[in-house]
């Protein structure tokens, strides 16, 4: 948090907490700047992880996709999941959505990794999502 708000293009930071705790959690950080090794943990950090963060609304995989798979939709919805505690909503809005579904991409060469500017590996996080927003295991087309 600190990073985010010690960057000059920064004028504010919108967050999302569930209770009083994580707005406790994030008072601290008001005011405060990054020490530089916070700053070369989270260029390190940024550096090594990448390649499994999808910019969720980026769109440069999904019209490189024969199977009309929603990834950045998709992608968003394992962020709720994942991140931000919204195990249920995500689930039941994966399974309102319409169009491919990522077990089409069992046997698909991965057009959407090679179309990524990013790097990211997006056929494995696409399997991830499915698991984690439909409670089970991809078929087996």
């Amino acid at each position: 948090m600190r990073y985010v708000l010690n960057n000059r293009d920064v004028d504010c930071a919108l967050i999302d907490f569930q209770n009083f705790e994580g707005l406790k959690a994030h008072i601290q950080y008001s005011g405060t700047y990054p020490d530089p090794i916070d700053e070369q943990k989270a260029r390190d950090l940024r550096e090594a992880i990448s390649f499994m963060y999808c910019r969720h609304g980026c769109g440069k995989c999904e019209p490189e996709c024969p199977h009309n798979v929603p990834v950045n939709t998709i992608m968003r919805y394992n962020y709720y999941f994942t991140l931000k505690g919204r195990e249920k909503q995500a689930m039941q809005e994966y399974l309102r959505l319409p169009g491919g579904k990522p077990d089409a991409c069992i046997s698909c060469p991965g057009y959407c990794g090679n179309a990524c500017p990013y790097g990211v590996l997006v056929r494995p996080l696409l399997a991830m999502a499915h698991h984690n927003l439909s409670a089970g295991e991809l078929s087996q087309a």
